[in-house]
């Protein structure tokens, strides 16, 4: 949960390690960075890379934004009844 919350606020200095749940959270390149668990240097690379491209901060934290409106409980819930339709064979809600 901490880590949605970073990105509806727009953190744009996100790299976090590709392990876990953050693999699936983060779009590595779009609303952050993910490199490989226990790799210092590729972690130090990105820092550096955000550190000095303020528009490519600005940027992961315009598209991190966004990208938090799909974990909004109104969004997952739609998702959630569309996957019970689609799986009962019902009529898919207006």
């Amino acid at each position: 949960m901490r880590l949605i919350a970073a990105l509806v606020i727009g953190v744009s200095m996100l790299v976090a390690a590709r392990v876990g749940g953050l693999q699936t959270t983060v779009r590595d390149g779009q609303t952050g960075y993910l490199i490989p668990w226990h790799c210092p240097e590729p972690f130090a690379e990105r820092l550096e890379l955000l550190l000095g491209n303020e528009t490519l901060r600005t940027s992961l934290g315009e598209t991190s934004r966004t990208v938090a409106e799909s974990y909004r409980w109104s969004a997952v819930a739609d998702s959630l009844m569309d996957l019970y339709d689609e799986v009962s064979g019902t009529e898919p809600r207006p």
